[in-house]
């Protein structure tokens, strides 16, 4: 998702929830200042819209390292790859899928993985087992079989006997783009931005809400545009559901006055206030098409 597409959605969003929107820091349709930078207006720490009573901070909330082990794979293996169960170092047919998420190097650990199933005549990942650090099952202070085999990379897999994903007696792979994340990876991800830090020190964020509190702006809004990766999560969990029910520490938070979280992909938004408990969630409708530069306010 480029910063550029994150704004633009933001724009409309925060649009309806704030009034008419200008950008403060340079604009990604124009390229240019709308308001040039000044001592009073200073080329740093700008915030990314503005309007007589608010600032608005655009956050793009983004798993890049999934996007770019999933792009590695995309280069690497592109779209599903079949063949002969002996081209794999198998010897029965599978369906085998594998989360973008992880790196490519990590095939050879899956594949030595279902090899080990063969082996031991598992025919499925979610075989019945403990997978925990202790077995019961194992001898004293070592894993099981299975446990032993589920505790490498990532991965899905099933006997093809039937031919469902492949040829009949061929073995399928598919890499799919990883919706591993959970709601409280996401929760930690925004904390970490609108918290000071261990030490003290303010985040960029808090430092660009500081200058809006301190040019008058009563609203102090941080909105976070969420990825595919973080909008459909782990668990069949999908935003809003997954954080409506967050409880921000605003006395730590201050001078922030609303955090908004937006989705592209499920085109849902929720709003959070000091006071209002649990979040708000509005419809995202019409979010995605591009201003002209009259509603924008280019010159």
């Amino acid at each position: 998702m480029k910063k550029e597409e994150s704004e633009q959605f933001a724009f409309w969003v925060c649009r309806r929830l704030y009034g008419r929107l200008a950008p403060y820091d340079r604009c990604w349709l124009c390229g240019t200042f709308h308001t040039p930078p000044s001592e009073e207006h200073p080329h740093n720490k700008r915030y990314d819209f503005g309007t007589a009573d608010a600032a608005v901070e655009v956050v793009s909330v983004v798993d890049s390292e999934v996007l770019r082990n999933f792009s590695s794979w995309s280069k690497k293996h592109p779209g599903l790859r079949t063949g002969q169960p002996a081209e794999f170092g198998l010897n029965k047919p599978w369906s085998i899928c594998i989360p973008g998420e992880i790196d490519t190097k990590d095939l050879d650990r899956v594949l030595a993985a279902v090899r080990s199933m063969e082996d031991f005549g598992i025919t499925y990942t979610p075989w019945p087992g403990c997978r925990g650090t202790w077995c019961p099952q194992g001898a004293v202070g070592k894993l099981c079989t299975f446990c032993n085999i589920a505790r490498t990379a990532p991965f899905d897999a099933n006997r093809d006997d039937e031919g469902l994903m492949a040829a009949p007696g061929e073995v399928a792979i598919d890499v799919v783009s990883g919706l591993g994340q959970n709601s409280r990876s996401l929760v930690g991800k925004i904390e970490a931005l609108l918290y000071p830090r261990e030490d003290g020190r303010r985040t960029d964020v808090l430092q660009k809400m500081d200058l809006a509190e301190q040019q008058g702006k009563k609203r102090r809004v941080v909105c976070f545009v969420l990825d595919m990766h973080f909008s459909f999560l782990s668990g069949g969990v999908t935003f809003p559901e997954s954080t409506r029910n967050i409880q921000f520490e605003w006395d730590r938070m201050h001078p922030v006055t609303d955090v908004v979280i937006t989705s592209p992909y499920t085109q849902k938004t929720l709003m959070f206030r000091p006071g209002v408990w649990p979040g708000r969630t509005r419809t995202a409708r019409d979010a995605k098409k591009t201003p002209s530069r009259r509603t924008l306010g280019c010159r």
